[in-house]
């Protein structure tokens, strides 16, 4: 099957993963306008768990993503605004790849760290990084911090207390998932730990 294609429009999907796919659309539109009106979307997004994204793939969801999309609308609906929030214009990253499950985080200096699963048809995943100054430009470039290809999942970009950037993900290895941390320390990625 091919639905799950970067292009959904061209793929063999039946008609009822057809039909998903237009509520996926409609209802990723509604969530990037409320995201752009300043609206708090952590309910929203963590109502399809574990993972939110890959309902956009409608061959995984089958026939789960109409009454997911049901309650998280209902969550949207009610989503109240965030006092101070603004949502500012993105700026491409260049990754060199097919790039999924984003997260993005700012720090107190406005430095932003970004990361990513980076996805090779038949090779794999690596978890994506970059580091950029608050004007958008590289503090380092992106790069993969993975190590070798594997199924990688939910990377997360943060800030601690003291403002250093952090990257979490998980991997499954040989049937083993573990979640491993690297911090930007000394103008490098520290070595991953669990």
């Amino acid at each position: 099957m091919r639905c799950a294609e970067h292009d959904h429009s061209f793929g063999d999907c039946t008609h009822e993963q057809r039909e998903h796919l237009r509520l996926v659309r409609a209802f990723n539109r509604d969530l990037a306008a409320a995201a752009d009106a300043g609206r708090d979307r952590t309910q929203v997004t963590a109502a399809p768990d574990p993972d939110p994204l890959r309902y956009m793939w409608v061959d995984e969801g089958g026939p789960r993503v109409p009454p997911l999309l049901e309650e998280a609308r209902r969550l949207l609906d009610a989503a109240p605004v965030l006092g101070g929030h603004r949502r500012v214009p993105g700026r491409p990253v260049a990754a060199g790849g097919w790039a999924a499950r984003p997260s993005a985080s700012v720090g107190p200096d406005g430095t932003t760290l970004l990361a990513w699963i980076d996805r090779e048809d038949g090779a794999g995943e690596q978890v994506g990084v970059a580091l950029r100054d608050r004007a958008g430009g590289e503090i380092r470039p992106a790069e993969t911090v993975s190590g070798d290809r594997g199924d990688c999942f939910q990377p997360t970009a943060l800030f601690d207390r003291h403002g250093r950037p952090w990257l979490l993900s998980a991997r499954n290895t040989a049937g083993h998932v573990g979640v491993w941390a690297r911090r930007w320390e000394s103008e490098r990625w520290t070595t991953q730990s669990s």
